[in-house]
């Protein structure tokens, strides 16, 4: 009997081992991570250990909670490794990325809907550059494999290199005049850092460059259920409050700057509408001026042609008054000064009657034959 309950007992322990063991087996997950992209992913000390920080990380560590995997994070410091690391099957994921690295490792791509905004950083003493085309004959730098968008042409003697701090710090030392950077939050947040002098950021957003969540299409089921968590995350909100975390709010600066954009492109097309009307008004002014002139030529051709003739012309109204005689009627019917008579006054009684009926037949008919 005593034998028997040990059977048991041994049975029961190897169950339970068993099935112990085989809840606790959950999935791993490998994902590559670029250590040196504060505030998206950075290395620090904690516990006297190395560990990756940042946006990323706590994305996937969310997401890997919700799916039930743990995931085995792989710091990486050069991003043409990266492609390498996910073909080979190094990493099966890679947070985070471009829509055109996915495309070019035939791996699945989640958006999740932040953009990198490029950006140039310059000495303060390169005060000529605004925007690429002023770049010219400067020392320029940027970083090798970067997904900048295709806006950007950079001409071939730029010097590629992979630490955004280590551009950052030859831009400020001088040894290079210009930073193109891939991620302005990842600049302004390594020169806040680092407190890095003697640069400044100038002119406006070069492009953006949507990035996501790289999955390989080795691991079946990975990227859907990743796309599910990611959904989840942001019924919930705590991709908002993530985003919140590690980016901040929009301050009343940025409010103000981003207010002040709109207002500036209203008062631009203000400023446009109000030049259009000045410029339209000094013409027709003009044109009116020409038209009013050369009415006047005509207008005294006419009267010189009229004053010389050798007949005698008259205005005159339906009535017969005589509104304007030239100077031969008025020196042959001998005018008084100042006053004009009617036309009828000119001739005989017997053809008064033939002078109405011709005035009564120009006006209305415009002309007369007789």
């Amino acid at each position: 009997m005593f034998r028997r309950s040990i059977a048991y007992l041994a049975l029961f322990g190897f169950f339970f081992i068993l099935f112990a063991g085989t809840g606790s087996c959950r999935e791993k997950f490998k994902v590559g991570i670029r250590a040196i992209s504060p505030p998206f992913s950075f290395l620090a000390v904690k516990d006297g250990k190395q560990v990756v920080r940042g946006y990323s990380v706590d994305e996937l560590v969310l997401l890997g909670q919700i799916m039930g995997v743990d995931l085995d994070f792989k710091p990486m410091h050069d991003l043409a490794y990266r492609k390498h690391m996910l073909s080979d099957g190094t990493v099966d994921i890679v947070g985070h990325d471009s829509r055109e690295v996915a495309e070019e490792l035939d791996a699945e791509f989640i958006p999740i809907g932040i953009s990198l905004r490029h950006h140039l950083y310059v000495n303060e003493a390169c005060r000529s550059v605004t925007c690429l085309r002023d770049l010219g004959k400067k020392k320029v730098v940027g970083i090798s494999d970067a997904p900048y968008c295709s806006e950007i042409k950079l001409d071939s003697d730029v010097l590629w290199l992979t630490s955004p701090l280590e551009a950052l710090t030859m831009v400020s030392q001088g040894t290079m005049d210009v930073f193109v950077a891939p991620s302005e939050r990842v600049a302004d947040d390594l020169i806040d850092r680092f407190q890095i002098p003697n640069i400044v950021k100038k002119g406006v957003v070069l492009g953006e460059t949507p990035v996501g969540i790289i999955v390989t299409k080795t691991k079946p089921g990975l990227a859907r259920r990743i796309r599910e968590a990611f959904k989840h995350l942001q019924e919930v909100g705590l991709a908002a409050q993530l985003r919140d975390k590690w980016f901040g709010k929009p301050t009343i600066t940025d409010d103000l700057r981003e207010y002040a954009k709109y207002v500036a492109i209203g008062a631009g097309l203000v400023g446009v509408v109000f030049i259009v009307i000045v410029v339209w008004n000094v013409l027709l002014k003009r044109r009116v001026e020409d038209v009013t002139r050369d009415l006047r030529r005509t207008e005294q051709r006419y009267r010189d042609l009229i004053e010389s003739s050798p007949d005698m012309i008259f205005l005159v109204n339906e009535q017969g008054d005589i509104l304007h005689a030239n100077e031969r009627a008025r020196t042959f019917l001998l005018f008084p000064k100042g006053e004009s008579p009617n036309l009828q006054q000119l001739v005989t009684r017997e053809y008064r009657d033939e002078i109405s009926a011709f005035l009564t037949k120009v006006f209305n008919d415009g002309c007369d034959k007789h």
